[in-house]
């Protein structure tokens, strides 16, 4: 297996705020669990918050059923000292300006507590990330995630620097996932 790539430790290991989109079926639940299990072998007991029924299984996998649903748990997440994975942060997007003020909220918190919060999110047609006006101005790292090949896909960083970085994901619903 391969090394996660230093944008990733640096997420891990200053707590930032991590925000990687893509179109559908690219990797980015199986890249969030692959990420999930890089925060728990750096000590971490990550919160994974779940708003779609096809997210993978992972210990302590919370499933959120609304925006303000997933707020509050990622608030609890926080204030226990756990970062937080959200899978996917866009579900229950609305377009509403409350929604990015409690957004930016939840960022400055991340911040101010040094965990890293991890969020996936799913493109509108054009390739821009739903929500993503509110989202990308307060998360530290950006990131897209494309296909490369069959069961290659790599991640493209934005922001702060733009660095790829590819894995492999394994057949099946349950497929391992690898840096390559």
């Amino acid at each position: 297996m391969g090394e996660e790539p230093p944008v990733i430790l640096d997420v891990i290991s200053s707590g930032g705020f991590l925000f990687y989109y893509g179109e559908p079926a690219v990797g980015k639940t199986r890249l969030a669990g692959l990420l999930a299990r890089n925060l728990e072998s750096a000590g971490f007991r990550p919160c994974y918050i779940a708003t779609e029924a096809g997210s993978i299984a992972v210990e302590d996998r919370l499933f959120a059923v609304s925006m303000d649903h997933m707020l509050e748990i990622l608030f609890k997440c926080l204030t226990q000292g756990r970062p937080a994975i959200i899978d996917t942060i866009n579900s229950y997007y609305t377009g509403e300006r409350s929604e990015a003020k409690i957004m930016a909220l939840a960022a400055a918190i991340s911040r101010a507590s040094s965990l890293p919060v991890i969020a996936a999110g799913q493109v509108r047609g054009e390739g821009s990330p739903w929500g993503g006006v509110w989202v990308e101005p307060w998360a530290t790292h950006v990131a897209v995630v494309e296909r490369l090949k069959p069961g290659v896909s790599v991640i493209r960083f934005i922001k702060p620097r733009r660095v790829v970085a590819a894995f492999r994901v394994g057949a099946g619903v349950r497929g391992s996932v690898e840096w390559i």
